[in-house]
Order: C-alpha cells, then structure tokens, then sequence
C-alpha cells in the first residue's frame, strides 16, 4: 500500500513537473517574442527618433542665437533711451535757462527795424 501511495504520488509529482515545463516554455516563447518585437520597434524608431533630436538641437541653436540676438536690440534700446532722455534733460535745462520776455522784446524790436525796410523794398515791386 505504501507503494502504491508511493508509486501515486510519484505521478502526481511527474504531471505537475510536465505541466510547470509547459509552462515554462511558453513563458519563454512569449517572452523571446516581446523582445523580439521590442527591439524590431526600436530598430524601426531609432533613425526617425535620432532625426528628430537633430532638428529638435538645431531649433533649440536658433532659438538661442535669436535670444542674444534679441538681447543685444534690448541693449541697444535702452542705450537710446537713456541718450534720448539725456538730450531731453539737457534741452529743457537749456529752455529753462532762456529768458523768454527778453527773446520776446528783442523779436520786437526786430521787427520794430525790419518795418520801414519792408515798406521801403515794397515800392519798388
């Protein structure tokens, strides 16, 4: 009886060995499959992603020759800027310092002078 308990479970043991070979070859069967496909997938990508990097170094070149170029315009403004309010300042300083009842008098008496002058050249048209 013992034998045969035995000779029982000896089987039992057999089929579940067959049955974890089965599964193991399966599992690998799958799994060389999903690799293969990976790497054909990467294989197939790789030029085009490799591409695409390269356009994406150029673009991000141009970008950054275009924010220095950018740069230099902004610094070139505010030198303009900062000129023009200088020549500003010292025009108004210069407006501030005339005396305009003084121009106005001598505006005047210019025309005071140039008023006979004018009549006199006027005969003779």
């Amino acid at each position: 009886m013992q034998m045969e308990e035995q000779n029982s479970a000896s089987e039992e043991q057999t089929r579940l060995l067959k049955k974890q070979l089965i599964h193991m070859r399966i599992h690998t069967v799958a799994s060389l499959i999903l690799t293969s496909a990976l790497l054909f997938v990467i294989i197939r990508l790789l030029p085009g992603l490799t591409q695409a990097l390269d356009q994406a170094n150029e673009v991000l070149v141009s970008a950054g020759a275009a924010i220095e170029d950018f740069q230099e315009v902004s610094e070139n403004v505010n030198e303009l800027v900062n000129s023009g309010s200088l020549a500003i300042g010292q025009t108004m300083g210069k407006i501030d310092q005339m005396n305009i009842e003084q121009l106005n008098e001598a505006i005047a008496d210019l025309n005071r002078v140039i008023e006979p002058l004018a009549e006199f050249f006027g005969r003779f048209q």
